[in-house]
């Protein structure tokens, strides 16, 4: 209309532009504000993992104008490219859009797989193929909107669930070590031998618990205690078995300094926290160390002083602290889980409306043959409905198959274990999010349906 009436260019251009430039510095600056305010949390987090020096977050003037202007220009460019490419078209090109008709595409597998069932299905599988660029977009951002929220989900628990395995089956209060392989004051508390050791080269945990101990029972995957069974070997954690891939029966060489003994694996514990092996106190101290009361460390169901002990160690220091960190990542899967939402929100809006005004010839065309706006709807969205589901179904496998890749990358390179799994509570919660999300967004949709009549329909295209 503007180009009809002699409006030149430029003078189109600018408002638009205008615009957009004003929308696009507010929401760079309001992300570079929240980014600033956030540094603190996120520089707290890595030092929970890294010893880094603490620098507080400063302001640079610098880094302002990189992170606002740089993304800005982009931004401006290639909307001015596309606004510039929409107005070389003729004003009467504008005015009267030709009907795009789009190229059929053969799916002979496909269409042999829906020949039996419902007209309607055939319908919606019909439509979907008709507008494939669209379907492929997406079922990609659904996928991947899909996967963060069961990742989040999944790693939310990470912390909770190491440190339950450990602590939540122990009943010590304090930990008082004494001084390196010197044997403690004998009283009542549980003796342990504590000490690092290679097992293939590999630096683990050794601890010695006597089999009558009371602060630290060991349990396994069934909930049964086993702590009796280090009378016949040695006892792993679950966390240690998939780390080194070590199984019931399996024989580990344990070198202390120049001595070196072997046992038998006669249990997995339900412990996830790292790499542990238990074994009998007296076991080692008579193998070890030649002494079959030597014990280095003593576990404790009432607090200790720090003072008649080299070091002391509090449960609930531990606890504290962990918890803390818990909060932290809580807080970053948080954000993963809205932005995950926030993408399948923008995604299914958009796509839906698109291709709902992609088939306004189409929805004439059912008005004709006397469906109902209901039956439209259904027929025009039940099959990105059922797509959603689809995909759904598709994820699971995907995140579970990604969860182990990610336990193996963390062993491998790090060598820390994160206990990752995908419970059945995550599936109904990214399920019902899945449906919700779906629903919100094609209300838009839905009632473009509703508000276009017949003749509005068909007024608009060169039959």
């Amino acid at each position: 209309v503007f180009k009809a009436l002699g409006i030149k260019t430029s003078e189109m251009l600018t408002p638009y532009i205008i615009f957009i430039s004003i929308y696009t510095l507010l929401f760079l600056t309001i992300g570079f504000i929240l980014g600033y305010l956030a540094s603190p949390l996120f520089r707290d987090l890595y030092l929970q993992f890294y010893l880094l020096p603490s620098v507080d977050p400063a302001f640079s003037w610098a880094d302002f104008f990189i992170a606002i202007f740089v993304p800005f220009l982009v931004i401006i460019g290639i909307g001015t490219y596309r606004l510039l490419r929409i107005m070389r078209e003729k004003s009467i090109t504008l005015l009267s859009p030709k009907v795009k008709i789009p190229k059929k595409v053969r799916f002979k597998m496909m269409k042999k797989m829906v020949a039996k069932l419902d007209i309607k299905i055939r319908l919606q599988v019909a439509l979907l193929l008709r507008q494939v660029s669209k379907v492929v977009t997406y079922s990609l951002s659904v996928f991947f909107a899909l996967f963060l929220i069961f990742l989040s989900l999944s790693m939310r628990e990470v912390f909770d669930t190491s440190l339950n395995s450990y602590y939540g089956n122990t009943h010590f209060e304090s930990i008082a070590y004494c001084y390196d392989f010197t044997a403690c004051e004998d009283n009542d508390y549980d003796k342990v031998i504590e000490m690092v050791v290679n097992i293939n080269q590999t630096q683990v945990t050794l601890i010695g618990l006597e089999l009558d101990n009371l602060t630290h029972p060991l349990y396994n995957l069934s909930n049964e205690n086993i702590t009796e069974q280090l009378s016949e070997g040695i006892i792993i954690s679950k966390s240690y078995q998939d780390m080194y891939k070590v199984s019931v029966g399996d024989t580990l060489k344990l070198q202390i300094a120049d001595r070196v003994i072997e046992r038998e694996v006669v249990a997995v514990s339900n412990i996830l926290l790292g790499a542990y092996v238990f074994a009998s106190r007296e076991d080692i101290a008579v193998n070890i160390f030649g002494y079959e009361g030597f014990f280095n460390a003593l576990y404790s169901s009432e607090r200790l002083s720090e003072e008649d002990y080299p070091l002391v160690i509090h449960v609930e220091d531990i606890l504290t602290q962990m918890a803390y960190t818990n909060e932290l990542m809580a807080a970053m899967f948080f954000v993963m889980f809205l932005v995950a939402l926030l993408i399948a929100v923008i995604v299914i809006y958009l796509l839906t409306a698109l291709s709902i005004e992609d088939q306004t010839y189409e929805i004439s065309l059912f008005s004709v043959l006397g469906y109902t706006k209901k039956e439209i709807s259904t027929i025009l969205l039940s099959g990105y409905f059922k797509l959603n589901v689809l995909i759904f179904i598709i994820v699971i496998p995907y995140t579970m198959l990604a969860n182990y890749l990610l336990k193996v990358f963390m062993i491998d390179l790090f060598d820390y274990y994160l206990p990752l799994q995908m419970r059945f509570m995550h599936v109904i919660i990214a399920g019902f999010v899945s449906v919700f999300v779906f629903m919100l967004s094609s209300l838009n949709a839905k009632r473009k349906i509703d508000k276009r009549s017949l003749q509005e329909s068909l007024k608009i295209y060169q039959m």
